[in-house]
């Protein structure tokens, strides 16, 4: 398995994710601190694009995550190859196959950190309190571009959307907040019908890819806000 050419290696990343990991008594990877969480780690994928699983003699399921080329080369996973992803991206694989898996399993073949589910998977109440820090339809408008969110989110609005015929176009960027300067993920929506049962849906989708405290915009499109999206990104779907 090659591993590719634009991995960037995060110096002593095992030993600092250990180090954090103590440090954090509910040892849970959403609150380990921003540099760990968006540094990049090798992860093996199948070839449908799922994450290839490893399967302990106990029978256990986990997610594998490699943190350095060194953990990473001579590891031969049948049928796969390297992909790249922060930890964010790997939360929100393992929050979707929370039935399936046991936890993570960081650099299993060396000293393995092993990330139980009781304390990846959000509860019930957690993402009740998170689809509560959703902003809606806030104004001014301070679009910038958006480059790193988890690679599922428009995967899963795309497959979302494309079932729904009244939602023609949406684009995924940041929103800067005036009076703080914190920029919030923005969803740009241009669609008819019922605005609160679509943001409904599109928040149910959005929220497990996202941390505890963090927000998200949703903002349906109006004239105003499609020409200043379009100066400075494509949208991400768009109806054919």
């Amino acid at each position: 398995m090659k591993i590719p050419d634009n991995y960037e290696e995060f110096p002593d990343l095992a030993q600092k994710l250990r180090e954090s990991l103590q440090m954090n008594k509910e040892n849970k990877i959403t609150a380990l601190p921003t540099e760990l969480v968006l540094a990049k780690y090798l992860v093996p994928f199948n070839q449908t694009g799922g994450i290839t699983l490893i399967i302990k003699k106990d029978k256990e399921k986990f997610l594998p995550v490699f943190t350095s080329r060194e953990d990473a080369e001579g590891q031969e996973i049948p049928n796969s190859y390297w992909g790249i992803l922060n930890l964010q991206e790997i939360h929100a694989f393992a929050v979707k196959l929370h039935k399936e898996i046991n936890g993570i399993v960081i650099n299993p073949f060396s000293q393995a950190i092993e990330l139980r589910m009781n304390v990846i998977h959000a509860s019930p109440s957690a993402v009740s309190k998170l689809k509560n820090s959703i902003t809606v339809d806030q104004k001014p408008i301070h679009f910038e571009s958006c480059s790193t969110f988890p690679i599922g989110i428009p995967n899963d609005l795309r497959s979302f959307f494309s079932t729904q015929e009244n939602v023609y176009k949406s684009w995924i960027l940041n929103n800067r907040q005036e009076e703080t300067g914190r920029t919030l993920l923005m969803i740009l929506i241009d669609f008819d019908g019922d605005r609160k049962q679509l943001f409904s849906k599109v928040a149910d989708i959005i929220s497990p890819y996202m941390y505890s405290g963090q927000s998200f915009q949703l903002m349906k499109a109006n004239y105003y806000s499609i020409s200043k999206a379009n100066a400075i990104c494509k949208p991400f779907y768009q109806k054919p």
